[in-house]
């Protein structure tokens, strides 16, 4: 038997379904093919206006196209309904298991029998390191990656200092409104060597990234909003995986 989630319902003979879609950090180079295709054919398009690329809308010939920004879980909901018979692309942006709260709507769509399906995306954080060129789980350095927030309208539950007094490689989102709130934090958890990169406006045209060790940072005059905190511990030991001495089942 087929999950709710893997399940289709049909009108003339056209699989209709919501594809939650995570869109990546901004820019339409960074969508996955498959949630491409998705937003290229939907009927219906519902978007995260205040993070999402406006210009990811320009892939589809959507008749409908709802900026989500303004929007209550009300009102999305009614766009659901409403579209029952369509296809809808519900557009988030980063990657969905990461603050998307893809969890209210999909017990949207599960509340009113409609077939969904998650295509995951590109995570800010992980685009940010690879612009960077570094791994973030450097052998015998670093082998755990923390992603969180600061506490905020939204609180956090968790402890967060209990994290980073291990100085795991951290990613800090929706905080830019508070950096110096971030940064005392960083400076009381990590070597003071450790490597503090922020971006802003990642994989789009007003991208701008500046990386220096912790201790280098005292001014920070990145916007409050589309900024990411990256930190992490660079290393020179070189891991198991290649070593010529270092056997496994794929390799004597």
């Amino acid at each position: 038997m087929l999950s709710k989630a893997s399940m289709f319902f049909t009108v003339y003979g056209v699989k209709k379904l919501i594809s939650f879609i995570g869109c990546g950090p901004g820019s339409k180079d960074f969508l996955t093919i498959k949630g491409y295709e998705r937003i290229k054919t939907a009927d219906v398009i519902i978007y995260a206006g205040s993070t999402v690329d406006h210009l990811l809308t320009d892939i589809s010939g959507a008749g409908k196209i709802f900026d989500s920004s303004s929007m209550t879980l009300e009102d999305i909901e009614k766009v659901f309904l409403d579209n029952r018979s369509l296809s809808i692309a519900r557009m988030h942006s980063g990657d969905t298991s990461l603050y998307s709260a893809i969890d209210e709507e999909i017990a949207l769509a599960e509340k009113a029998n409609i077939a969904f399906e998650v295509i995951p995306g590109i995570s800010a954080y992980s685009y940010f390191a690879s612009k960077l060129g570094i791994e973030l789980t450097s052998p015998g350095i670093c082998q755990s990656v923390v992603l969180t927030r600061l506490n905020g309208r939204t609180p956090v539950p968790e402890n967060i200092e209990s994290f980073l007094g291990e100085q795991p490689s951290c990613a800090i989102y929706l905080s830019g409104s508070k950096p110096y709130e971030v940064l005392s934090l960083l400076k009381k958890h990590y070597d003071k060597n450790a490597m503090l990169a922020i971006g802003t406006h990642l994989a789009r045209e007003q991208e701008r990234i500046e990386v220096k060790p912790l201790h280098s940072w005292n001014d920070i005059d990145f916007p409050s909003n589309l900024t990411l905190f990256l930190i992490f511990r660079k290393g020179s030991i070189k891991s198991c995986l290649y070593d010529k001495n270092f056997s496994h089942g794929m390799r004597k």
